[in-house]
């Protein structure tokens, strides 16, 4: 596969991206008008860019606003008392939902290595230490290069 027409940070006129095995194996400036084969995609003079990186997320209270109600103050106390009142109503199924929903929105939208401390704020042992399993740094592996249009 590869991806023509790319326009890359920094360079001038338009590029080719060869992939082997989900990796970009060479870049070459574009001399010529290329020939699209069925595997390839043409980036239409966009900017190519890697995946985008997701530095820290909670897994564990994703796609939890507004449950069980909205923090109408904006404070942190209120904010702290929402959560607590949510917290009590997760469960592990709960939790994998919800994580696996936004791991693969992230992935739909570049955003391919989320690192996340896992489902803490629930998942305590016994003795208040993390449940076996629960630390974990993921990473999403990618489907598809994105392509988004320049910046000016």
């Amino acid at each position: 596969m590869h991806i023509i027409n790319a326009r890359l940070r920094n360079q001038e006129g338009l590029h080719e991206l060869y992939l082997e095995n989900g990796l970009i194996s060479s870049i070459a400036r574009q001399t010529e008008a290329p020939t699209l084969g069925p595997e390839d995609l043409d980036a239409g003079g966009n900017l190519v860019v890697p995946p985008f990186v997701e530095p820290h997320i909670h897994l564990d209270a994703t796609l939890t606003a507004g449950e069980p109600r909205w923090n109408m103050s904006g404070t942190l106390f209120e904010g702290i008392e929402c959560w607590g009142e949510r917290k009590v109503t997760i469960t592990e199924e709960d939790t994998k939902t919800r994580a696996r929903k936004t791991i693969q929105s992230l992935a739909a939208h570049g955003i391919h290595r989320p690192t996340t401390d896992g489902a803490q704020s629930h998942a305590r042992g016994a003795r208040g230490k993390p449940a076996p399993g629960r630390h974990a740094n993921r990473r999403v592996s990618p489907g598809r290069h994105r392509v988004v249009p320049q910046w000016p």
